[in-house]
């Protein structure tokens, strides 16, 4: 087992907010102790400009946030003024040289270097271009943490020399954003991006069975369900935001993503760690996680879907003893803590 209180590492993603799954797993591993050495932001790196970035899109070149060239320079020369680690943590390095990597070891003999990506590089979405230069690090890696059972097989066969799945949890600096009992004002709400026929599936739920579902996140207010219920609409919900969304609304729906090949999301531990009552997919991974109809409830298709919603809306003592339980169940088993200290005693 690997002390992390004797492990020095450098943290390298996107940590400009404490509502950012990297930055709360950065709060983790300081949390059980690692010494963090040095941390690189990708928000502080050089970002392309807007002639750039719509020059990129007319070529048809992949959607990268950065000029990569300097992304990659500004890496190494700020990885250079740390103090040498042992372990490199590098989160979601879709824009990352493999020459740049190599540099690091370069720099740093016998470091170790770590990937976390639970995105899917072999999944369904039209994002084939942002994975090519993913694709070619994989081999430069000591360890990969992925999300699915089915990266493992894919990621071995692309040249990782470890992988292995990394299960997730809450954050504990998530919920120190919590403000306590809030006045329950929304019947359902829905937090995730407007993709994998989302949109369609919620207009379904109001034409078909009357159920209204209010929604934050990204591409909503251009899809059909924007457009017919603005008032549903809102912005992303961020930090203290995202926490209020869940504590005011009796339901909170866990949809997973289809074309990312999910079972679960980052919402299947926040809702229940923040007391809110998880109605999600009825997932291979979501049954793992909790027992059906006592510390959460699940769904197989719409119309049971709405039967459920119907129910705990009409069932408040239901719903509750179902919430406490899943909060319980979630604060014990699933810190995010607990998942990184198994990654670190991974490393080869």
């Amino acid at each position: 087992m690997n002390n992390p209180a004797a492990l020095r590492l450098v943290f390298i993603g996107d940590v400009d907010g404490i509502w950012k799954s990297s930055a709360q797993r950065l709060a983790a591993l300081r949390n059980i102790g690692a010494d963090v050495v040095g941390v690189i932001d990708y928000a502080g790196l050089p970002a392309l400009s807007r002639l750039e970035s719509h020059a990129a899109r007319l070529l048809g070149q992949p959607a990268f946030p950065w000029n990569l060239s300097h992304f990659n320079r500004e890496i190494l020369a700020r990885a250079a003024v740390f103090p040498v680690p042992d372990v490199v943590w590098i989160e979601w390095p879709r824009w990352i040289y493999p020459e740049t990597l190599r540099a690091l070891r370069a720099l740093w003999r016998g470091v170790k270097l770590v990937c976390f990506q639970d995105d899917n590089p072999f999944g369904y979405r039209r994002e084939t271009a942002n994975w090519r230069l993913f694709k070619r690090c994989i081999p430069e890696f000591d360890l990969h943490l992925v999300k699915r059972d089915e990266d493992l097989v894919n990621f071995r066969a692309a040249g990782a020399l470890r992988v292995e799945k990394f299960l997730g949890g809450y954050s504990a600096a998530l919920l120190a954003a919590s403000e306590g009992d809030s006045e329950l004002d929304r019947d359902v709400t829905f937090i995730g991006t407007a993709m994998d026929g989302r949109p369609e599936w919620f207009q379904r739920l109001r034409e078909e069975f009357g159920i209204s579902v209010h929604v934050h996140g990204g591409k909503w207010k251009k899809s059909r369900y924007g457009r017919a219920h603005p008032d549903l609409v809102h912005p992303h919900a961020n930090g203290a935001d995202y926490v209020r969304a869940i504590a005011r609304s009796c339901i909170c729906l866990g949809l997973v993503s289809r074309t990312n090949r999910d079972g679960y999301s980052m919402r299947s531990f926040e809702i229940p760690a923040l007391g809110g009552f998880l109605l999600a997919e009825r997932t291979p991974e979501h049954l793992a996680l909790y027992r059906e109809g006592e510390e959460a409830e699940f769904f197989g298709d719409l119309a049971e879907c709405a039967t459920k919603i119907r129910r705990y809306l009409g069932d408040e003592s239901a719903r509750i003893q179902i919430s406490t339980a899943g909060q319980k169940k979630c604060l014990a088993a699933y810190p995010l803590e607990k998942s990184v200290r198994l990654a670190l005693d991974m490393l080869p």
